[in-house]
């Protein structure tokens, strides 16, 4: 053992379950072993077991926002249809083949209910969604309101204190407002920290890989929970990794975007800017679309902007393939000089970068707007291993950390 160069520094093994059944707190003792290595002997590595002792405690420590987390996002990904069901007339769909209200007639629409708002266009009617919608806001209040399709009416607003807002307020911001963003940022950067030590103290070495992958209900409780542990997680660790980065994106997505492209190319955002007034008139909406229709012919409506500040700029947005369907890659959208109504550029999302195609698909990889019920059902599935494994955890904890302290200690007589 003196000198042999392929030695490591190992801690005295200790096999699972009983890492976490029974498990010292102490390093009792160090040996060098040639033989040993995080493939095959991971217990016996010693930043393993450091990285055990990361993933214990900032699991315990985000616990209950582990349980929170997972059962409001849960929910919410059936969000749309929550809504479509509680609200029909909201999502009603069109008569096929019926031409849509003109930008025009929104607008006034809009004008003329909502008197003092601010807002910066509207979304098309789509195959999920078969009116117009908007967003409008006055200081700090935010209203969501539908249009019929064929009139460009107002008939309505989501409730701005309706359970499906609280829900979904309660799962980005906690209903504490902008703080709620950096609370929750900070809980998901130690999710992600949680999961990804948890993948280093799941591995159980080459031999064992197969058995860790399951739960064997024979076994003592304790035992099916520390496996139970285990293979939930190692499961859905994929997706559970993807949750708590896109997390961080949401929370904070100006460092998160100067982060990816450090590794990935971002197109810049748009700026665009109208020139200077013209003794013209102000040009049409309804203009405006028929150019940006005869852009790209067959293409849907999917968004009509209006300018916003003294030199902001119309825009329309088309779809190639399915407006509404979360799915932006095949979007073009055209911008308009708000005096002259001149073409300013055309930006076709098709030709988007790695790093946008990636901030893209996390976005939609989050929500599970994508591939319908199976990948809804999927996701609401595996959001429920975030309670599952903080209850599971602390389970391991109290039996570890806890429970052996509560024994009453008893003196033997020699002792006496």
């Amino acid at each position: 053992m003196g000198g042999d160069e392929r030695s490591i520094l190992v801690i005295e093994p200790l096999t699972p379950p009983e890492e976490f059944l029974n498990y010292s707190s102490g390093f009792e003792r160090t040996v060098h072993c040639p033989e040993m290595s995080f493939l095959h002997r991971p217990q016996q590595v010693l930043a393993r077991r450091l990285l055990f002792q990361v993933h214990v405690w900032t699991g315990l420590v985000t616990a209950l926002y582990a349980i929170f987390i997972g059962i409001t996002g849960a929910a919410l990904v059936f969000r749309a249809d929550l809504q479509k069901w509680t609200y029909p007339a909201f999502f009603a769909q069109r008569a096929n083949g019926a031409d849509p209200a003109s930008a025009e007639t929104v607008i006034a629409s809009l004008e003329r209910e909502f008197p003092g708002y601010r807002f910066s266009g509207f979304d098309y009617p789509s195959d999920r969604r078969g009116t117009f919608l908007a967003y409008l806001a006055k200081d700090a209040e935010l209203r969501t309101v539908f249009l019929d399709a064929a009139s460009g009416a107002v008939i309505g607003e989501l409730p701005r204190n309706g359970w499906i807002q609280q829900l979904q307020e309660l799962h980005f911001t906690f209903l504490a407002g902008q703080p709620g963003y950096l609370y929750n940022g900070i809980g998901a950067s130690c999710l992600l920290v949680m999961c990804l030590s948890g993948v280093v103290v799941w591995w159980p070495g080459f031999s064992r890989a197969g058995q860790a992958l399951v739960v064997h209900l024979d076994r003592g409780w304790r035992r099916v929970v520390w496996e139970l542990h285990g293979a939930a997680a190692i499961w859905t660790v994929v997706l559970l990794i993807m949750w708590a980065a896109s997390g961080i994106y949401f929370s904070f997505p100006v460092p998160f975007r100067a982060a990816t492209e450090r590794f990935l190319t971002l197109t810049p955002y748009a700026s665009m800017q109208s020139g200077a007034p013209v003794p013209v008139p102000p040009p049409r909406p309804r203009d405006l679309v028929r150019a940006a229709q005869a852009r790209v012919p067959g293409a849907q409506l999917a968004r009509f902007g209006i300018p916003s500040g003294p030199r902001g700029t119309y825009s329309v947005t088309l779809a190639r393939e399915r407006h509404g369907d979360g799915d932006s890659s095949d979007e073009v959208t055209v911008y308009f000089d708000r005096f002259s109504g001149r073409e300013l550029t055309t930006i076709d999302q098709a030709h988007q970068t790695a790093g946008d195609f990636f901030l893209v698909w996390l976005g939609r990889l989050h929500a599970g707007n994508f591939g319908g019920w199976p990948i809804k059902l999927v996701w609401f599935a595996a959001g429920l291993v975030f309670p599952l494994l903080a209850a599971s955890g602390s389970v391991m904890w109290w039996n570890r950390f806890v429970r052996p302290r509560l024994r009453p200690t008893t003196r033997s007589p020699s002792s006496a």
